[in-house]
């Protein structure tokens, strides 16, 4: 039996999401709850290894529960993991599962997981948003209209099928480049007229691939680089030609995608989204 949950963090004080030795983690945070509530070590496996400074509203985390533990309901886990859980994580949703893929595959949040929606936040404007300052970019010179005009058009020439190897970090370890994107749109962010979203949904990400696209949009719409150049960086793949990396603090991984399994379109068994 496999409990899998959805998990979200505020990143500022997290080394990001996989385990290291001497840096504070999510996934060591995660384990060390799970060893006071179980009396053990458990072992977990994450959908997605955010960065450093990155937030999360649904990174999915699944581990097997152990045989020799007595079941207890989906509500006695949240609340236990959530008690023993530092304020800046919570467990939003919990549930047990044993159902297995079309390939008769147990699940696994990061092997199943099928696509992934992130939203990077941008402040646009010369006064930052005090409670928004550590979850939002603030970009002091917002683009003119035909900056944005440039800027979705860009954005609109992402979507598809592409090398993004341009698009990704120096110490980046994949070794197939090649990924879809199924949206990258601008949208109007809640915090007010100066709050914009860049949602990016596609099959899978390299590293810093989404701080990166998001970097050269706002170069191209505030004037920096010219228009054609996401072509440019996705012909040549060279991240010379690309623009800045958007800082870890305006990322926020908000879904993971599991098509494969049937519960997939189906309400949790625990919590609905808060």
């Amino acid at each position: 039996m496999i409990v899998r949950f959805e998990l979200a963090y505020h990143g500022a004080a997290f080394h990001g999401w996989q385990i290291q030795p001497r840096d504070r983690t999510v996934q060591g945070e995660v384990h060390a709850a799970l060893k006071q509530f179980l009396h053990r070590d458990v072992w977990t496996g994450g959908a997605s290894r955010t960065d450093a400074g990155v937030h999360a509203l649904g990174q999915v985390v699944s581990f097997p529960w152990p045989d020799d533990v007595r079941y207890m309901s989906p509500h006695e886990v949240q609340r236990a993991l959530n008690a023993f859980l530092p304020d800046d994580t919570s467990v939003r949703r919990l549930e047990f599962i044993t159902a297995l893929d079309h390939q008769d595959r147990p699940f696994h949040a990061r092997h199943c997981a099928r696509g992934k929606r992130y939203r990077y936040h941008v402040w646009f404007g010369r006064v930052p948003h005090p409670f928004l300052l550590d979850r939002t970019w603030l970009v002091r010179r917002p683009p003119k209209p035909e900056g944005w005009e440039a800027m979705r058009a860009a954005a609109a020439a992402l979507v598809g099928v592409h090398d993004f190897s341009g698009f990704r970090a120096s110490d980046c370890t994949a070794t197939k480049t090649h990924r879809r994107l199924d949206r990258v749109e601008w949208v109007r962010g809640a915090g007010g007229a100066h709050h914009y979203e860049l949602v990016v949904q596609g099959t899978a990400f390299l590293k810093n691939m989404v701080r990166i696209l998001t970097g050269t949009l706002l170069d191209i719409g505030c004037g920096r680089m010219e228009p054609d150049r996401i072509q440019r960086v996705l012909e040549t793949g060279d991240r010379r030609l690309a623009g800045r990396t958007a800082p870890p603090h305006g990322l926020v991984l908000e879904e993971v995608f599991y098509p494969d399994f049937p519960w997939e379109h189906e309400p949790w068994t625990l919590s609905p989204r808060a």
